[in-house]
C-alpha cells in the first residue's frame, strides 16, 4: 500500500470517533432505519439539523451526561442540559413525536435545572410517542414551573420498560418522577413496567410515577420514594381521572408540605392513589391489586402554624375514592392526618373490595384501620392494626355515612371486620366509629378494642374471631371459577375490553379462609385474578349474590368532558323533548343544553363546553321536564 492510500486508511478510521462526537447519528430516522445515539453529543443533536423530532432514535450504548452539570451556565448557575423540545426543530415543531428506543440502555448523570423558565421539563419537555426499553441514574430535573418530569414534562402516548434510580425530581406543581402530567385531550398515556427510585417534591399533584392522567393507565409500577406535596400527593399517581393502576407497588414516604398554594388545608394523600375520581362516564374504574407500604406522615409547614393546618383525605391506597373501585389491594404503612384518615382510603364514595390494612392510622375526626369517611361500598374487607384518634374513630370505619356527588349515596360494610387497638374520646366503635347506615355480617375483636358494645356489627372474643361458626354466612361469600368456553355459544361473559369469552363452571371459590382456632379470616390463596382479570372483576361484584343484588356489566347514562366538548351518552324508555345541565359544587345551573325531542333508545351527544370552567360539576339528564338521570364528571 503506497503512502498516501495509508493516510486515506488512516484519515477515515480518525474520522468515525469525530463524527459521533459532533452529533452526527448514522441511520436516516425511519422506522426501519433509525437515528442511532452513540453518546452524549448524539443526544443533544435531537431537534438540530435535520434530526427532528417526527423521527424515530434508536440508542446504541450507554451514555455518560456528566458534561450536562456544566452547560449552560451564566456565571455559577448551570441549567444543564436543555429538554428535547425546549427549542423548534427544523419543521418548526417543539412536540416530539416520534419513538425513542433504549434498548435497555443507561443514561447518567443527566442534570437539568431551570429555575427561571421552570415549565415543562425532562428529558423531554413534551411528548407524544412511544418510549421503551431505556434506563436512568443519577438523574436530577429541577424546576419552579409546572409539568416537571426526570422523563418528560407532558406526555400521551405511550412509556414502557422505562426505569429510574437515584432521582431527584422538583417542581412547582404537576410533578412526577418520570412524567409531570397528562397533557393531552386526543390521546391517552400509558405506563407499563415502570420504576422510579429517588426523591420528588411539588406543590398540587406529585406522583412517584407522574402527577396526574385523566386518561390512561399504569400497569407494573414500582415506586420507592420520598414524596413531598401540598395537595393531590400518590405514592404512583396525584390524581387518577378515568384510567385504572394495576399490579403496582410504592414504598417510602410523602410528607404533605405548605407551599404557595396551601391555605388552611392540605387534601388527598394516599400511598397509590392521591385522588381517584374512577369513573369515565361509562365504566367504573380500578386501582387493582396494588400494595403500598409508604408512610404518610404530619405536614412540614415553615410559613404558618402547622397546627392551623387541616390534613384531609389520607389513605394507605387511595387519599380520596370518589367513584373508583379499590380492588384486591392492602397496605402496611403507617398513615397520619386530621380529617378522613384510613388504612386503605382516607375518604370513599366508591368501592373497596377484598382489600385490608395492617399498618397503624392515626388522625383526629373521622379515623378507621381501613376507611376513614365511608359513603360507598365496603366489601370483604378487613384491618389489623392500631388506630387514634379523637372522635368518629373505629376498628375498621371511622364514620360510615352518606354524601351528595349528583345524588346522595349511601355507605355500606358487608361481610368485614376489624382486629385492631383503638384508642379515641368521642363515638369509639370497634367496627364503626359512628355509622349511620347499613352494616352486615361484619365483627370485630372485643377483647383487643376492651369494650363488647359498639355502634354497628358484632363484638367477638378472640376465639370467636378464629371460628368459621361465628361469621354468619361467610361459607357462602365467594363466587364460581370461569375457564375458557370452548365454543361461541356457550354461556360466556363478553366484557367490553377483552374479545375472549369464559364460562362458568361447577366450582365454587370461597373468598374467606379460616385457620380454625389458629388465625383470624384471611382471604383464600387459591383466589387467581391474574389471567382474567376483568373476567375476575365482574365475577367478584356478580358473586354479591351473597347480597342477592344484581351488578350491571354496563351503564346506560354516562357524561365526561374530552377537552371543550362534553360527550354524552343515555337511553330512554319513550320518546320526549330532552336536555342535559352542568350543576356546579354550589347547586348554580353553569349551562343547559337543549337536545331537541328523541326518539326511544340509545343516543350519544357531543356538547360544546368550550366556555365551561375548569372543576367539577353534576350533569343532570331531564326527559318531559323530568329529572331521570344524575351523573358527576370533571373538566380538567
Amino acid at each position: 500500500m503506497n503512502l498516501k492510500n495509508v493516510v486515506r486508511v488512516l484519515l477515515t478510521v480518525l474520522a468515525v470517533p469525530a463524527f459521533a462526537a459532533n452529533g452526527s447519528m448514522k441511520g436516516d430516522g425511519s422506522a426501519e432505519n433509525p437515528f442511532q445515539i452513540e453518546d452524549y453529543e448524539d443526544l443533544k443533536a435531537i431537534g438540530k439539523g435535520d434530526y427532528l423530532y417526527s423521527s424515530n432514535y434508536i440508542l446504541t450504548k450507554n451514555i455518560d451526561a456528566s458534561a450536562s452539570k456544566s452547560e449552560n451556565c451564566n456565571g455559577d448557575v448551570c441549567k444543564g442540559f436543555t429538554p428535547i423540545g425546549r427549542n423548534k426543530d427544523a419543521a418548526g415543531n417543539i412536540l416530539f413525536d416520534g419513538t425513542f428506543e433504549g434498548q435497555n440502555h443507561t443514561i447518567s448523570n443527566l442534570d437539568i435545572r431551570d429555575t427561571v423558565r421552570g415549565d415543562s421539563l425532562g428529558l423531554f419537555s413534551s411528548v407524544r410517542a412511544v418510549i421503551s426499553n431505556l434506563k436512568f441514574d443519577k438523574l436530577t430535573v429541577i424546576g419552579n414551573g409546572r409539568l416537571v418530569g426526570g422523563l418528560a414534562g407532558a406526555a400521551c402516548g405511550t412509556v414502557n420498560n422505562v426505569h429510574v434510580t437515584n432521582g431527584f425530581v422538583q417542581g412547582g406543581r404537576d410533578v412526577g418522577g418520570l412524567v409531570g402530567a397528562y397533557r393531552f385531550d386526543d390521546c391517552g398515556l400509558t405506563f407499563q413496567d415502570v420504576s422510579y427510585q429517588g426523591d420528588v417534591t411539588g406543590g398540587v399533584y406529585v406522583g412517584g410515577i407522574v402527577s396526574n392522567i385523566d386518561v390512561g393507565s399504569i400497569v407494573n409500577a414500582s415506586v420507592d420514594a420520598n414524596i413531598v406535596a401540598s395537595d393531590d400527593a400518590g405514592g404512583i399517581v396525584g390524581y387518577m381521572g378515568h384510567g385504572e393502576v394495576i399490579n403496582s407497588r410504592s414504598s417510602g414516604t410523602i410528607t404533605p408540605m405548605c407551599s404557595r398554594w396551601t391555605t388552611s388545608k392540605m387534601e388527598s394523600f394516599g400511598g397509590v392513589i392521591g385522588e381517584f375520581y374512577g369513573y369515565d362516564g361509562f365504566f367504573y374504574k380500578k386501582c387493582i391489586n396494588c400494595v403500598s407500604s409508604m408512610d404518610i406522615l404530619k405536614p412540614v409547614c415553615s410559613r404558618m402554624d402547622v397546627s392551623e393546618i387541616e390534613v384531609e383525605s389520607v389513605g394507605g391506597i387511595v387519599g380520596e375514592n370518589i367513584h373508583g373501585v379499590v380492588f384486591l389491594s392492602h397496605a402496611t404503612g403507617n398513615i397520619e392526618g386530621d380529617e378522613d384518615v384510613g388504612g386503605i382510603v382516607g375518604c370513599n364514595n366508591g368501592k373497596i373490595i377484598y382489600s385490608y390494612a395492617n399498618g397503624s392510622v392515626k388522625g383526629v375526626d373521622a379515623v378507621g384501620g381501613a376507611v376513614g369517611f365511608n359513603a360507598g361500598d365496603v366489601q370483604n374487607i378487613y384491618a389489623q392494626g392500631s388506630v387514634e384518634g379523637v372522635k368518629n374513630v373505629g376498628g375498621l370505619v371511622g364514620l360510615n355515612g352518606s354524601n351528595y356527588l349528583g345524588g346522595t349515596i349511601h355507605g355500606s360494610i358487608l361481610n368485614s371486620y376489624a382486629a385492631t387497638t383503638i384508642k379515641g374520646n368521642e363515638d369509639v366503635g370497634g367496627l364503626v366509629g359512628k355509622n349511620e347506615e347499613l352494616v352486615e355480617n361484619s365483627y370485630w375483636d372485643m377483647e383487643i378494642f376492651g369494650l363488647s358494645v359498639g355502634s354497628a356489627g358484632k363484638g367477638l372474643s378472640t376465639s370467636e374471631m378464629m371460628t368459621m361458626s361465628s361469621f354468619v354466612d361467610w361459607d357462602t361469600v365467594g363466587f364460581y371459577a370461569y375457564a375458557p368456553c370452548e365454543k361461541k355459544s356457550c354461556e360466556a361473559l363478553n366484557l367490553y375490553t377483552l374479545e375472549e369469552c369464559l364460562c362458568k363452571t361447577d366450582k365454587f371459590i370461597n373468598v374467606w379462609a379460616f385457620d380454625e382456632g389458629k388465625s383470624y379470616p384471611y382471604f383464600n390463596e387459591n383466589v387467581k385474578f391474574e389471567d382474567y382479570l376483568d373476567y375476575f372483576i365482574y365475577v367478584f361484584e356478580e358473586s354479591v349474590a351473597v347480597r342477592r343484588k344484581t351488578v350491571a356489566k354496563t351503564q346506560t347514562f354516562g357524561a365526561k368532558f374530552q377537552g371543550q366538548f362534553v360527550a354524552l351518552r343515555f337511553e330512554i324508555p319513550t320518546a320526549g323533548s330532552v336536555k342535559f345541565s352542568l350543576v356546579d359544587m354550589q347547586g348554580r345551573v353553569v349551562r343547559a343544553f337543549d337536545l331537541g325531542r328523541c326518539a326511544t333508545g340509545s343516543h350519544f351527544e357531543t356538547i360544546d363546553a368550550a366556555e365551561i370552567a375548569r372543576g367539577r360539576y353534576v350533569g343532570i339528564l331531564q326527559v318531559g321536564g323530568k329529572t331521570v338521570e344524575k351523573t358527576t364528571l370533571n373538566k380538567h
